[in-house]
């Protein structure tokens, strides 16, 4: 069970864990989350979420981290209501398939942070497996996850009992060091979140965060570029 007890996920069906990309291509087409495109490249529907739903996503108002967050630029949720939504999904969890990505965020040996994605879909264990850093055969057999996301599309939130604003939800709790995602399918939750998560832990380690894309030249000099991609039709 790779230790979800501790999560309180119990009776699962089958775990998959740290697959390779041929196998979870298969398993992604072989349950229907997509079709393979004409150049190879798996694409998925990801439903009513097209992209990020950002006035779906809430940070838990814990003692420890309040005066650290900037709470007009950030929605906050109760405790009590995470632990209620947070006990309802791993309810939801039992008795189906879950994929497991134990690995790593950050490049930089000094300051990278052991993480585990468990995911209900075998795309989403997929898109983490080629967004974050792989380990070696070593390191997996030794991995302690620090932070776990778990991510469930197919289990809808209730906004009137919850306390959020759709059917859909991006939680973080940093003391419990636990993000939760469900009613979406757009992959890219996972990755904003973590990279949520390492934009809260990094000042605190006198690291500067970026999300960006760099560029190295031929004389060893650095490009960062930063800003929305635009679509055209």
């Amino acid at each position: 069970m790779y230790g979800l007890e501790k999560l309180n996920i119990i009776n699962v069906k089958n775990v998959y864990r740290n697959l390779p990309v041929p196998k979870l291509v298969e398993e992604a087409i072989k349950r229907g989350e997509g079709v393979l495109a004409n150049n190879g490249a798996f694409n998925v529907y990801t439903g009513k979420y097209t992209g990020r739903s950002p006035n779906d996503k809430f940070i838990v108002d814990e003692p420890e981290v309040h005066e650290d967050i900037w709470w007009e630029n950030n929605k906050a949720i109760s405790m009590d209501k995470f632990e209620r939504l947070y006990n309802r999904l791993t309810a939801y969890l039992q008795n189906r398939d879950i994929f497991i990505f134990d690995g790593f965020v950050g490049a930089d040996l000094q300051y990278r942070i052991p993480i585990r994605v468990i995911t209900e879909y075998a795309y989403q264990s997929l898109l983490a497996l080629q967004l974050f850093i792989r380990p070696n055969e070593e390191e997996l057999r030794n991995h302690i996850p620090e932070y776990t996301l778990i991510a469930a599309p197919k289990f809808n939130s209730i906004p009137e009992l919850d306390g959020v604003n759709s059917e859909a939800f991006i939680i973080l709790s940093f003391t419990k060091k636990l993000i939760i995602i469900g009613g979406s399918q757009y992959g890219g939750e996972i990755k904003k979140s973590i990279f949520t998560l390492m934009n809260y832990l990094m000042p605190k380690r006198g690291v500067l965060s970026m999300h960006c894309s760099a560029n190295m030249g031929k004389d060893g000099d650095t490009t960062l570029f930063f800003g929305k991609i635009q679509r055209c039709n």
